[in-house]
């Protein structure tokens, strides 16, 4: 029997959870301690944890080189820190940049950066339907930290109740993954979203709507059908119909949404 998502709203347990972890996140982050430590859940973040990674060594580079923090500000949304060369750089999404961290990988960031920053004097800081501004760091990870407890209210309620093999949210969750890192790769804990857009063969992404880190979603458009964890997220694309890389500014939420419409691209 298919499973009914509509009307989906976290529930009140969820919300508390996620802002508990939301505030553990970010002081981890701001304290310069491992992004994931002391975090023990059991649903999937090994995502998130990732991302939140990416989102301070992205702050480490961000104080030596730019008075601020490169963000999209969204009706609704706040402001949402973006990685100038996940998208808005010359390298634009899906670049194979270095990975694990290393001298290689920071030399690659400073100078993606600093290629970004001239980018923003030169024309307009826009990449498709957004507009980028140069925020104070505190300003930016309050914001973001808002974002990230959204994001986790929907992650945590939505796979309690639709997609774990125990049911509903138990009330004494236990840890069955190191630090709390969920098995994101594994499988487990998906929904199959399809989007559509308004042109055909595009290549799609998507990214989370609390750090925007582009991750390859599908091609070719429309539609087109991949799997995502519960939480927020914005998709962008492009093709040869829509050459520049440009982003939809909305942010939906997945459940209840499994089928986003997007008006951009």
């Amino acid at each position: 029997m298919p499973i009914d998502f509509e009307g989906f709203q976290p529930d009140r347990d969820s919300l508390a959870q996620a802002e508990s972890l939301s505030e553990r996140f970010m002081s981890n982050i701001r304290e310069r301690r491992p992004t994931g430590m002391e975090i023990r859940v059991d649903f999937p973040v090994r995502d998130v944890v990732a991302n939140l990674d990416r989102l301070a060594i992205f702050l480490e580079v961000s104080r030596d080189l730019s008075p601020g923090i490169p963000c999209v500000q969204i009706a609704g949304e706040g402001w949402i820190p973006v990685e100038p060369w996940s998208t808005g750089s010359p390298y634009g999404p899906h670049s194979s940049w270095p990975y694990p961290p290393g001298p290689d990988y920071f030399l690659f960031m400073r100078d993606s950066w600093r290629r970004w920053l001239e980018r923003m004097d030169r024309t307009p800081s826009e990449e498709g339907a957004w507009r980028f501004s140069l925020v104070p760091e505190e300003v930016a990870l309050a914001s973001a930290k808002g974002s990230l407890k959204t994001f986790l209210a929907y992650r945590i309620s939505g796979f309690f109740r639709f997609l774990s093999p125990r049911g509903p949210n138990p009330s004494s969750p236990t840890s069955q993954f190191p630090q709390g890192v969920g098995p994101a790769g594994s499988g487990r804990g998906y929904l199959s979203v399809t989007v559509h857009t308004a042109n055909p063969g595009l290549q799609i992404s998507s990214a989370p709507a609390y750090f925007i880190t582009w991750t390859y979603f599908g091609a070719p458009s429309t539609p087109v059908t991949g799997p995502l964890l519960p939480g927020r997220y914005f998709f962008g694309g492009s093709g040869s119909l829509v050459p520049q890389f440009t982003v939809d500014p909305t942010a939906f939420s997945i459940p209840p949404t499994l089928s986003a419409v997007l008006t951009a691209i």
